[in-house]
């Protein structure tokens, strides 16, 4: 059977070229979706299969040659919790999604309402009042369907965050409370997992990636029982700017840890100013 459904899949493929005149062999998205409906089989795992096979799945073959297929198949067959689905997360969640995360956790308590319309990504007038997980997972099913998406609409705790992030290889912070984001990090912690954090304020900005036993959240926040509920951001509000340009960083340094590729803001804080047009790696000690 298997040698059988790799002829398929060679069978699907045809030649694209490269403006630099290099040539790959492709399959496209209905291509595989029909064969995975006739064979019974996750088209997930046929895209995987394909990549094996050197054969890119058109959809990810702007991926290439930043990415190889090998790291592809790395994305594919990884696991991102993203906790927090407003500015931020949805955004993230889009980043990932187009991205190629193979499995994708999405928790959000909250529903959508009119003043998430300035900067959400994924709220529109026409799903004011509906879950932001539901909404979310229906976005990336949209992006593509191969994804597993686990939605949650649960206000993630001390008593249930051991359990909702379970099986994920990263843990993505794009929470607005900050006792909340404590919670997820010694999660990451207990869980030998790393840590994805990010915040927005008006036109500033900070994103931190954490290893568990490197310095965290208490170098911005202090004492987790004597950090406040909420950052500046409920003062002084949330562009729209401010949070998509965060969210592609936060989400690069999701990628960058599960391909173990580039440099990830390991060891410091990013802090941005998009008033000043400043960006300011700020080392950490430890």
């Amino acid at each position: 059977m298997l040698p059988d459904l790799d002829e398929r899949i060679r069978r699907l493929a045809r030649v694209t070229v490269f403006p630099d005149a290099s040539r790959c062999p492709v399959v496209s998205v209905n291509d595989l979706g029909r064969l995975a409906a006739e064979v019974g089989t996750p088209g997930k795992d046929l895209a995987v299969r394909a990549l094996h096979l050197g054969i890119v799945p058109e959809r990810y073959i702007r991926n290439m040659n930043t990415l190889s297929p090998a790291d592809q198949v790395r994305l594919l067959t990884s696991h991102a919790a993203v906790i927090g689905l407003g500015g931020l997360g949805g955004a993230v969640t889009e980043v990932l999604a187009r991205a190629g995360v193979g499995t994708l956790t999405l928790i959000d308590h909250d529903s959508f309402e009119d003043h998430n319309l300035n900067r959400q990504i994924m709220s529109s007038e026409a799903n004011l009042g509906e879950s932001k997980a539901d909404v979310a997972m229906r976005r990336v099913h949209e992006i593509d369907h191969f994804l597993d998406v686990h939605a949650c609409g649960e206000y993630l705790s001390t008593d249930n965050a051991h359990v909702l992030v379970q099986g994920a290889d990263i843990i993505v912070d794009c929470l607005d409370s900050i006792p909340t984001r404590f919670v997820l990090q010694r999660i990451a912690e207990k869980r030998d997992r790393p840590f994805v954090s990010a915040a927005v304020a008006g036109l500033s900005a900070h994103v931190m990636t954490i290893f568990p036993g490197d310095p965290g959240l208490e170098v911005l926040y202090g004492d987790p029982l004597d950090a406040p509920e909420k950052g500046i951001e409920t003062m002084i509000g949330t562009l729209p700017q401010t949070a998509i340009m965060t969210a592609a960083i936060e989400g690069s340094e999701v990628i960058k840890v599960l391909l173990n590729k580039g440099k990830p803001l390991r060891g410091g804080i990013l802090m941005i100013d998009l008033q000043e047009n400043s960006f300011e790696l700020m080392k950490l000690g430890g």
